[in-house]
């Protein structure tokens, strides 16, 4: 194997799938490194469907007790400062707010 797929962080593992990617042959690759490379990101896209499966409840939760504007989690405590995509607590944004609902189950599920 070309990598060490045990000792490697996260940072370091997605570093070598982009390394992979860019490669215009693969022949130094084993099958053991492209088994790892799909482990690796079929477990980055279960952690991405969780967070996007978790927010949109959370989204359903809101609209079902009337919430009659879209609200940033910051104002549910369900982060420590201003939201770092809208940067507001309150955004008529729909799309702006669903967003900041996914990072905060993306944190949460990668313990972020």
């Amino acid at each position: 194997m070309k990598y060490n797929w045990t000792e490697m962080t996260e940072d370091q593992k997605m570093a070598a799938v982009k390394e992979e990617m860019s490669l215009v042959t693969h022949n130094g690759t084993t099958k053991e490194d492209f088994v790892e490379i799909m482990r690796f990101l079929s477990g980055q896209v279960a952690l991405r469907d969780k967070a996007l499966k978790l927010s949109v409840e959370r989204m359903h939760e809101l609209i079902a007790d009337d919430c009659d504007e879209v609200v940033c989690p910051n104002v549910y405590g369900e982060c420590t400062a201003d939201c770092p995509n809208c940067g507001e607590y309150n955004s008529d944004d729909y799309q702006t707010a669903i967003g900041c609902w996914i990072n905060v189950y993306l944190d949460k599920a990668t313990g972020a």
